[in-house]
């Protein structure tokens, strides 16, 4: 699945800064569409981010689909999980 994230062209549609709910404090709200080649596939919704992640990539919004990319690419990853000792 993350690889089909990865063909998709992320548009930003909305900057929202809010406060993070995970106790993380002011944090930023970013709604994005993205839709693949043949336009066949769309998704959307939105990502939080830090402040500091946001204004990193704050020069371009090239700089911003690709932040969000990466939050959605992260979401379709298996969970890493803690081995199991006995």
């Amino acid at each position: 699945m993350a690889g089909q994230v990865e063909k998709l062209v992320i548009s930003v549609s909305n900057v929202a800064f809010v406060n993070l709910t995970d106790g993380q404090g002011p944090g930023v709200h970013l709604h994005f569409t993205g839709v693949d080649s043949k336009e066949e596939v769309r998704l959307n919704g939105y990502v939080p981010v830090s402040h500091a992640e946001f204004f990193s990539h704050s020069e371009s919004t090239e700089s911003l689909a690709n932040l969000v990319r990466e939050k959605v690419m992260a979401k379709f990853e298996p969970a890493q999980e803690e081995p199991v000792t006995e």
